[in-house]
């Protein structure tokens, strides 16, 4: 058995190591826990990222005038009542700690089921990238002047929302794509560690 060596404190004995461990413990467990005290393990979060990747997604993003396609609000048999993919809603549910999960996969290139067939692909739609569907679900699941352009009412792909923080669902077939991806990336990991974004729960997707 291997024998540990103590510390000496005051009159007490203390194991340094069981300490070491313990604080190591304690501070894994707080750091699982997301802002609303909900659990979120890094397996959770990513298993729930892969389901989102992997989804049946009918949304289609337009070129258009109004450019209001959304993952996050779709029509339903209701036509007084939007509702959000069983995916996106799992990832929703987890509140504020689903923001840094977003933030962290906005350059991930992965092929979604979604089409974008604006432009150029309005007869071929492409597949829209994972990191356009996380952008996506970000910029309707928070608030703050920091990214959204208060009082604003303009329409089209990425109106209201400041520069550096959007990219277009056609990314990956311009030029400097996945540089694009990060430096976007990059701009919310910022405003995020600075605490200018604000988790907003989608009004339309409420129940009760």
């Amino acid at each position: 058995m291997t024998s540990l060596t103590p510390c000496l404190r005051g009159s007490f004995l203390v194991n340094c190591m069981g300490i070491k461990a313990n604080f190591i413990l304690m501070f894994l467990l707080v750091s699982l826990l997301s802002p609303s005290g909900r659990y979120a393990s890094p397996r959770v979060t990513e298993d729930l990222i892969a389901a989102l990747a992997n989804a049946p997604l009918t949304t289609v993003y337009h070129d258009d005038g109004a450019a209001d396609a959304t993952i996050t609000a779709q029509s339903t048999q209701d036509p007084s009542r939007q509702d959000a993919p069983a995916h996106v809603r799992a990832i929703l549910d987890l509140g504020p700690t689903c923001i840094p999960m977003l933030v962290v996969h906005l350059d991930d290139q992965r092929l979604t089921s979604a089409k974008f067939d604006g432009g150029r692909f309005a007869h071929a739609p492409i597949q829209v990238p994972l990191g356009y569907i996380c952008l996506d679900i970000l910029l309707h699941a928070t608030s703050g002047n920091a990214i959204h352009v208060a009082d604003c009412a303009d329409d089209g792909l990425g109106a209201c929302v400041r520069s550096g923080y959007y990219f277009r669902p056609d990314v990956l077939r311009r030029r400097a794509s996945v540089a694009t991806m990060r430096r976007v990336k990059a701009q919310w990991q910022r405003a995020y560690r600075a605490k200018q974004v604000l988790f907003e729960y989608p009004t339309w997707l409420k129940r009760g």
